[in-house]
């Protein structure tokens, strides 16, 4: 195969946007480095220029690719060489705690090729707010592949073979923990942390969302129909309790690592694999449950391409890239999380599978709960915001 001709790796910020080694550092997570998998080589078949473009009607890949994402996503460090290799320039800044909805709408939001979206919001930025954009398993072919959970739910599909976005990694949202501090057994359930032992033991991710989505399932309730009366009492009520137990709040995901390394904290909630992972590179060990009496909830990040994309073949070729073949499986491997594609799962490190059970068909779709995210302040469930004033409100104390 001809090994096309070497380009510069250009990976750059916007004007005015912080790069991902500079937010990295202001957020206090400069020492993380992502783990994983070896750069990929030049040529593969399952990122070839033909098989990235996805072919008819995405055009011709090379050239920019604007990105707004979360950290480790980019790939800038593991798709090092496929950037290289289809002459893509990636422009990244990282999403910490803000509505991705809110950037690409707001001043400036135009220039953002592609994004990332939760599957409880991907129907809404598709129907509602009109800010993502069909694709086809055409335009990405690795689509074909996924897990049926993934492949057939309305959070996703359109239609026969189209998709208001790629869903591509995925896992659980529970508890990660200092082993060397905590043993999994004192993390049972969701209410042990409500315990007095636990004051100033605490770290969370400071988002309303996911703080009402734990609740949500420490209190047993759907978190596809969040009502305002649930969030606005039994919701907030646990969170209430628990908030003496916190000691950070942390607005990105490399300052929650952090503090668990510095042993600032012993437990972060909002805990990711990706964590543990992390933590390893700078030799500490942070161990990953999952409440085994409530259970908990999983997370599906996906790539959304907004209707004003300048460079939307480079935002195809890259989501076709993440979701199939040896690219797909360096990204996983790099985050510790699992791939919507079920010919990319058992492929991954063992140190990543140790994380979830084998069976990824039912874990997916009977043991994980969803939740659902609303924008309608007159519809019949708590909105994105009404979570949001709730959660201030118990920072708040009120």
């Amino acid at each position: 195969m001809t090994t096309p001709p070497e380009v510069p790796a250009v990976i750059t910020a916007p004007p005015g946007v912080v790069n991902r080694r500079l937010f990295l550092t202001l957020s206090g997570a400069g020492a993380l480095a992502v783990v994983g998998g070896p750069l990929l080589a030049a040529c593969s078949s399952a990122t070839s220029a033909t098989s990235a473009t996805g072919g008819a009607g995405s055009g011709k890949i090379g050239g920019n690719l604007y990105m707004f994402t979360w950290a480790g996503y980019e790939g800038s460090t593991v798709l090092k060489n496929w950037y290289k290799q289809h002459h893509i320039s990636l422009h990244y800044k990282s999403i910490t705690n803000q509505d991705p909805a809110a950037v690409i709408k707001g001043p400036g939001g135009d220039q953002w090729d592609c994004s990332s979206v939760n599957q409880g919001s991907s129907q809404a930025y598709y129907n509602d707010l009109h800010i993502s954009t069909k694709i086809t398993v055409a335009e990405v072919p690795n689509l074909a592949n996924l897990l049926p959970f993934f492949k057939n739910s309305d959070f996703f599909k359109l239609g026969a073979g189209a998709y208001n976005c790629v869903p591509w990694t995925w896992g659980p949202i529970g508890i990660s923990y200092r082993e060397d501090r905590v043993k999994a057994s004192e993390l049972n359930s969701w209410q042990n942390l409500l315990e007095p032992k636990w004051k100033g033991r605490l770290g969370t991710f400071d988002d309303g969302n996911n703080m009402a989505w734990t609740a949500a399932v420490a209190l047993g309730l759907d978190l596809t129909k969040i009502t305002r009366t649930q969030a606005f009492g039994p919701i907030k009520n646990w969170l209430l309790k628990l908030k003496p137990n916190l000691k950070v709040l942390s607005t990105s995901l490399g300052d929650q690592v952090n503090t668990l390394v510095a042993g600032d904290v012993d437990v972060q909630l909002v805990g990711l694999t990706f964590f543990s992972a992390q933590a390893a590179q700078q030799h500490v060990q942070v161990g990953f449950t999952t409440p085994a009496v409530e259970g908990s909830y999983g997370f599906c990040d996906c790539v959304f391409v907004p209707p004003d994309s300048n460079h939307r073949a480079n935002a195809l070729a890259y989501a076709n890239a993440i979701l199939g073949g040896p690219t797909a499986v360096a990204m996983q491997n790099s985050l510790a999380q699992l791939s919507t594609n079920a010919t990319v799962n058992p492929q991954l490190d063992k140190s990543v599978l140790k994380f979830f059970p084998s069976d990824l068909s039912t874990y997916s779709s009977k043991t994980l709960k969803w939740n659902r995210n609303y924008s309608d302040p007159n519809g019949p469930y708590a909105t994105t915001t009404d979570l949001n004033t709730m959660w201030e409100q118990v920072k708040a104390g009120s």
